[in-house]
């Protein structure tokens, strides 16, 4: 939609390119290519995680709580006025 703006007012390209442009920031966002490789991941292994993978992602969520408490107290430096 705000590309269409954009191109009524005078600053736009032409339309291939508009569609171009369009279907590019679609495919690259992130939140799509995550979706899209999530039901891929899915229909090809099925829901099911390989051990090594799912034993990797236990011990990245095992450490999570120190490291945001960790973060957070970095985060505060200075905001107490100590």
């Amino acid at each position: 939609m705000i590309e269409i703006g954009v191109r009524k007012r005078g600053g736009g390209s032409s339309t291939g390119a508009l569609v171009c442009k369009v279907l590019k920031n679609i495919v690259t966002n992130p939140v799509v290519l995550m979706v899209v490789l999530g039901l891929a991941w899915n229909l090809i292994l099925g829901p099911s995680i390989p051990d090594t993978f799912n034993q990797t992602l236990t011990a990245l969520s095992n450490s999570f709580d120190a490291i945001a408490l960790f973060c957070l107290g970095t985060s505060m430096i200075g905001l107490l006025g100590m």
